[in-house]
């Protein structure tokens, strides 16, 4: 049998297809042949199939990294589904459950495995995977690998590094916006050739795009007269957690049936928001971005952007959720000057200053003679560094071989006994009490719950992994209750000295560079919605896409409503009262040693938080927000031209 009748024998078998879409067989064909490849595929258009069928057909097992448990379950539902052996490696799963998947990946008796890659940094996980024959590596919304990408995440950088710790030789990148320019750097990290980069058409010509500029006062109006008109299932976007809510709310009150759909929701409230949407002809989701990926609704009707998107690949990968059926569907885009001031300010309130990163570095490379222990949330309260911006930091210098992580551990670890503590001891022989009793005796208990003390640990000369082991098994046998906060890890530094004050300009000026990539894809979107030519076209061609026709039909441009977004009106400020605000906000600073750069009274001013306003609590001070909706650099020039 030859490989290409076997190829479609598996696809109408396990499948149930008889032809494969544009770019499918391309992709497939590179992968069954040995080789690596990009898969840019427009959303909805069939990326998963191009590493199942090959994952099927390859000996070994296809290992799929990916951002999102609700996609990894869902994935991992479907191929079971279709009789293929299949499972995930995530947090959510029981002791149990976890060693009957590490035996099966030992066994080689997966064909598909998942994995976060969150998990995927653990060494025990590595570890398990170098028992197994992987066949191939996956990587989904690869666009996360690039710094360029909108959606970057820090942790993605160093799965080039694991997969050749790994040994795996060849990798299928997955994503629905990368642009050349993304492309480019995620195929150099993983060596993919020009050649082996496959595009399929971004234009839907069964999608009506439409922008709207509307003031934030009468979006309510605006979107209750919609949902009016509106048939079938929808999602409105916005951009904050508490504003889903709010909006939810105000929908439901009017008559519609709503659902608000964010990342603080419990995982349990998630599951049943995305079931009922899956399952129910009409329901209207209101959420973030958090919601879209794995969720594969074919019949959206319609998609409204409450909030301006943050760029144009978000606005691609959320309004390409509708109309996946291939009946019409609407996508609207509301647009004001005051919600670009806002998406422009978040770039801002992310923005590093070279202080940050020299506290920052002084405090990993003081010492170079011991190890560092790092706590993320301690670490950003004392640099003024997000985390997230800090993660990325934190990743960069592992990669440039400033650092290496040796183990993490919980710096909070407590434990509560589930039966009398001497009924837990009677249960094992002598020298095994022994040990336990000097354990447990290195817990502070406050009532029910007693706090691991690492001194007292040190002093009895128990060893931080032995006791985590004996707490797991103890657990494990449902002997103990256990919490743990504070995820901290372990890292050793260079012998030689680090030269600080380098590594601060190096690390400031790639930081410079990336502000002003975000705040130019922010201002390409802004443009993009007040094109004079079809907004289809505009979109293909962004993503590379030259085969889109001059003129749709179906866009806001192509049918002659042409959106016009005005300058920004200038505010009334007054100076004096601006002064004394400061004044008063410059002493609460000195009084808890913040230095109160002109960057923090910016940030201050517009009401945009940092890990300073936190952890001393600037958010109650009088005027904190008082040029809130003015833009960034408007007010830091003010703040400079007038001395404030």
């Amino acid at each position: 049998m030859t490989q290409q009748h076997q190829l479609f024998q598996t696809l109408q078998s396990t499948f149930g297809h008889t032809t494969l879409r544009p770019g499918q067989s391309e992709v497939i064909e590179f992968i069954l042949q040995g080789q690596s490849a990009i898969a840019i595929f427009a959303t909805g258009a069939g990326k998963s199939l191009c590493y199942q069928l090959p994952a099927i057909m390859k000996q070994g097992m296809c290992l799929v990294v990916s951002p999102l448990l609700a996609l990894m379950h869902e994935q991992r539902d479907y191929l079971q589904s279709k009789g293929v052996a299949t499972a995930c490696l995530d947090s959510t799963q029981s002791k149990e459950e976890t060693l009957r998947i590490e035996n099966a990946v030992r066994s080689n008796a997966l064909k598909v495995l998942f994995i976060s890659v969150e998990r995927l940094n653990s060494q025990k996980a590595r570890t398990l995977l170098s028992q197994s024959n992987i066949s191939f590596l996956v990587i989904d919304e690869a666009h996360c690998i690039s710094e360029w990408g909108h959606n970057f995440r820090p942790d993605y950088l160093k799965v080039a590094k694991y997969r050749h710790e790994l040994g795996i030789n060849q990798v299928l990148l997955l994503t629905a916006t990368a642009t050349n320019k993304v492309a480019r750097d995620m195929a150099g990290k993983f060596d993919v050739s020009d050649q082996n980069i496959v595009r399929t058409g971004f234009y839907r010509k069964n999608l009506f795009l439409s922008a709207v500029h509307i003031s934030e006062s009468q979006k309510d109006e605006y979107l209750l007269a919609f949902l009016k008109k509106a048939k079938g299932a929808g999602i409105v976007y916005v951009t904050q957690q508490k504003q889903a809510e709010e909006v939810a709310k105000m929908i439901t009150a009017c008559g519609f049936p709503a659902e608000a759909f964010h990342a603080s929701l419990q995982s349990e409230k998630k599951a049943q928001i995305q079931a009922d949407f899956l399952a129910k002809a009409n329901l209207i989701v209101v959420a973030t971005i958090a919601f879209g990926m794995g969720v594969d609704k074919p019949d959206v009707r319609w998609v409204l952007h409450y909030d301006m998107p943050k760029s144009i690949e978000g606005y691609s990968q959320e309004v390409g959720r509708a109309g996946r059926d291939g009946d019409n569907a609407h996508c609207v885009a509301l647009i004001n000057n005051e919600k670009i001031a806002t998406l422009e300010n978040f770039v801002y309130a992310s923005a590093l200053e070279r202080e940050s990163l020299t506290l920052l570095f002084n405090e990993l490379f003081g010492d170079p003679t011991t190890d560092y222990h790092l706590n993320e949330y301690n670490l950003a309260y004392k640099t003024n560094i997000n985390q997230l911006v800090l993660k990325t930091l934190i990743v960069q210098l592992e990669l440039q071989g400033y650092l290496q992580v040796n183990y993490s551990y919980f710096a909070e670890l407590s434990i509560a006994f589930t039966q009398d503590k001497d009924k837990i001891l009677a249960k094992y022989s002598p020298e095994r009490q022994l040990f336990l009793t000097q354990l447990f005796s290195c817990f502070e208990f406050k009532k029910k719950w007693g706090l691991l003390s690492h001194q007292a640990l040190s002093e009895q000369n128990i060893p931080l992994t032995k006791a985590q082991e004996v707490v797991e098994y103890l657990q494990n046998q449902q002997l103990i209750e256990v919490k743990v906060a504070k995820y901290t890890s372990v890292y050793s530094k260079p012998t030689q000295q680090v030269n600080i004050n380098e590594l601060v300009e190096s690390f400031y000026q790639q930081s410079q560079i990336k502000e002003q990539g975000e705040l130019a894809r922010l201002r390409h979107l802004l443009k993009f919605f007040q094109l004079t030519s079809c907004y289809h076209k505009a979109l293909a061609s962004y993503f590379g896409d030259t085969h889109a026709p001059e003129q749709c039909g179906h866009c806001g441009v192509c049918s002659g409503k042409h959106l016009i977004v005005n300058a920004q009106e200038s505010h009334e400020l007054d100076i004096e009262t601006t002064r004394n605000i400061l004044r008063d906000a410059s002493q609460f600073a000195s009084q808890r040693g913040v230095n109160f750069s002109t960057h923090l009274k910016t940030l201050f001013l517009l009401g945009l938080n940092c890990p300073y306003f936190t952890k001393y609590k600037f958010r109650q001070l009088e005027g904190f927000g008082s040029l809130s909706g003015i833009k960034y650099e408007k007010a830091k020039a003010l703040i400079m031209e007038r001395a404030l």
